[in-house]
């Protein structure tokens, strides 16, 4: 099994949990009308803390809470086509823009379209091709609207990225990941596959949740827009309200600005109670939902949580002594 294959299943396998315990409000949310809400993956619903990029409690709430508020919320990112598809199931979403634009997926049809130009496509092959010819770069399979190549430290010095982008003539433009770079067809970005997908589902967009330069364009076309704080200097430069959290903290912190109230913190909005066993699992998956700043006191909070049911457990073992 690929790397990409294990990445996959274990992301799969914690929003599989999460939407059991946090469950959507309504399957049915996929198909009726309501406001769109785009939202970038990494870097905002999604991080990387086990390893793989996956959600967290708090994210599944914020997610939860806007479409109980009859909004919809859609997945707008660089990520590969597939992993759109899963979230969108998972989470019961009416779509998803992937791969930076270059393909929409429609989650009540459940199709995707391609939007990209038959140039467009012929430039990608040649950059696949040209990649070919390079030593020790790998390209992503699961990547098929866009090209994503790794080298062994990562991204692709910007010398061989600027000529991958000469081999294609121009007609791609080279993102530096951290881990990675992508070359997109310079016709599409996010902002144009997120005008697609909304007159597709015939809706406005009323919130817009992003943290890189490639999310400006969407953050320009929504009623409200913020960014976690995490975000890259273009952004806080670009005059997007910043978040006072980041990650998913930062994303709840939008969801409140939309809603009025924090994720969950009404009738309407508010999650299933959860067993003591649940609670405790969700806040190992919510450590790192702030990144780094928040895990000193998170921390505290679980190991005072993991110390209370030891001693509870105890009482009850010296009970039937």
């Amino acid at each position: 099994m690929s790397r990409e294959d294990i990445e996959f299943r274990s992301a799969s396998a914690v929003h599989e949990y999460l939407s059991t315990v946090i469950p959507p409000v309504d399957h049915g949310v996929r198909v009726v009308g309501g406001p769109l809400c785009a939202v970038d993956l990494d870097g905002v619903l999604e991080t990387s803390p086990l390893g793989y990029p996956c959600t967290t409690p708090l994210g599944a709430l914020s997610v939860r809470a806007l479409a109980a508020h009859g909004y919809r919320p859609v997945p707008v990112t660089g990520r590969c086509l597939r992993d759109a598809i899963d979230r969108c199931r998972r989470f019961g979403l009416a779509g998803a823009v992937a791969e930076y634009g270059a393909v929409v997926y429609d989650a009540r049809t459940e199709t995707w379209t391609d939007l990209r130009t038959t140039s467009a496509v012929a430039a990608l092959e040649r950059v696949r091709a040209h990649i070919a010819g390079l030593d020790d770069v790998r390209i992503d399979p699961r990547f098929r609207f866009v090209v994503r190549a790794r080298s062994r430290s990562g991204p692709l010095p910007d010398v061989v990225a600027a000529g991958v982008v000469a081999a294609a003539d121009g007609r791609v433009r080279a993102i530096q990941g951290q881990s990675q770079t992508d070359f997109v067809p310079q016709e599409v970005d996010k902002s144009s596959g997120l005008s697609w997908l909304a007159h597709r589902l015939d809706e406005e967009i009323a919130l817009a949740v992003g943290d890189s330069r490639e999310d400006l364009g969407v953050l320009a076309m929504a009623g409200l827009s913020r960014a976690p704080r995490n975000a890259d200097e273009t952004v806080h430069r670009s005059g997007v309200t910043i978040t006072p959290h980041a990650y998913q903290a930062g994303f709840a912190d939008a969801c409140s600005d939309l809603l009025g109230h924090r994720p969950g913190g009404c009738p309407h909005c508010a999650p299933l109670t959860l067993s003591a066993r649940s609670r405790l699992l969700c806040s190992v998956l919510a450590l790192r939902e702030e990144g780094i700043h928040g895990l000193p006191i998170r921390t505290m909070r679980l190991a005072a949580a993991i110390a209370r049911r030891y001693r509870k457990a105890r009482i009850r073992r010296n009970s039937f002594e």
